[in-house]
């Protein structure tokens, strides 16, 4: 069950999907809610996960953990959760469904290639509030890129020359789409603006992913994913995806994160230097693909680029696993969160270490030190 928190001291925009677990027991408060959304819509029963016609609850208030209070002017919070209960419905409605394929795999629907999920360890079900999306979402504070002020090549067919010349200063990639040794991003590929084929070599990120992954239930670590198939080094694997937000958002829900014990916030930072901070985070908290569900490692197989190809604004940018090396079939995909910004709580002090389950020969003992 996912409750709508409204959080004291923060903005209506700020507000957050929690889990029942979440709540820290506070019963009375989800009992109260029932009670005068009940009253509000008699003709509502509530069914357990099927709640308000579908799976979802709303709590229309202010909770903050630390106090375990909360406000009494319902009738004045009702504009801003339905506000956002309608844009969490409408990303529910860019999810795709977990189904069984003709093999009785669970598998999402209209996703290629596939990304099933499996459970050979315990009766651990999928976290059925996840939304499962192909495509970034983006919050009421943040725009969707203008094409308008991309400039691109000029190139006809292929752009990894163009009349015995190169057409990128920095060419990242090789002929078979693969990241060049030694690259240190970010990445630059070509653009709506440009002249080039889809099929462009420098078209790599934004032609999605190719290989098959598997969710599946660790032993230890919770959900991780696995490839299908083999994948060679300097691949392209997967793009983090998520909802859009501020940094300002980033750090309302980085807060509220922190007290729970988890992040999925990861920062555009391609382009920040001294002085400065992103503009921009990817929330995968409520919605995402694969990578919400990639574990840490301190001997990873992927890391993350910065992609740029759909915007003119250096703050505003993809992220993109590469493979390090040659993952074989069937071995979990990991990164290091250490070296990631953003997917670690922010203000992590060190009896608050999360402790590292990667049981590498590598290993640092603990993710965040």
């Amino acid at each position: 069950m996912y409750y709508l928190i409204e959080w004291t001291g923060y903005q209506p925009e700020d507000n957050t999907w929690e889990a029942e677990e979440n709540l820290m027991g506070n019963k009375g408060l989800i009992a109260d809610f029932k009670e005068a959304y009940s009253k509000q819509h008699p003709h509502t029963k509530f069914h357990g996960d099927r709640s308000v016609g579908v799976r979802r609850l709303v709590l229309q208030g202010v909770y903050d953990p630390d106090t375990k209070r909360h406000s009494p002017t319902f009738e004045q919070k009702h504009k801003y959760v339905i506000d956002s209960l309608f844009l969490f419905f409408f990303s529910r409605s860019q999810g795709h469904e977990l189904i069984f394929d003709q093999h009785g795999n669970m598998t999402f629907k209209n996703v290629t290639p596939k990304v099933t999920v499996v459970n050979e360890i315990d009766d651990t079900s999928f976290p059925e509030q996840f939304v499962f999306i192909d495509k970034l979402v983006f919050s009421k504070r943040v725009s969707v890129p203008d094409p308008d002020f991309l400039i691109g090549c000029e190139c006809q067919h292929s752009c990894l020359k163009t009349n015995n010349e190169e057409c990128h200063e920095e060419w990242t990639y090789d002929s078979r789409g693969k990241l060049k040794p030694g690259c240190t991003g970010p990445l630059y590929e070509c653009n709506l603006a440009c002249q080039c084929k889809a099929s462009c070599p420098n078209r790599v990120v934004q032609r999605g992913r190719t290989v098959a992954l598997e969710i599946f239930q660790t032993k230890s670590k919770g959900w991780g994913v696995r490839c299908k198939t083999k994948i060679m080094a300097n691949s392209f694997v997967e793009e983090y995806l998520g909802e859009v937000i501020t940094e300002a958002q980033g750090e309302a829900r980085g807060t509220i994160y922190d007290r729970i014990g988890v992040s999925y916030l990861f920062d555009m930072d391609s382009a920040v230097t001294e002085g400065t901070t992103a503009k921009y985070v990817i929330d995968s908290y409520v919605c995402g693909n694969a990578s919400h569900f990639f574990n840490h490692s301190c001997n990873p197989n992927l890391t993350v680029f910065g992609v740029y190809h759909d915007s003119g604004d250096p703050y505003f940018h993809r992220l993109a696993f590469f493979a390090l090396r040659d993952i074989e079939a069937g071995e979990e995909l990991t990164f290091d969160y250490l070296g990631s910004h953003g997917l670690l709580p922010s203000n992590t002090h060190a009896q608050q270490r999360i402790e590292c389950l990667c049981d590498d020969n590598a290993c640092r003992g603990f993710i965040h030190s």
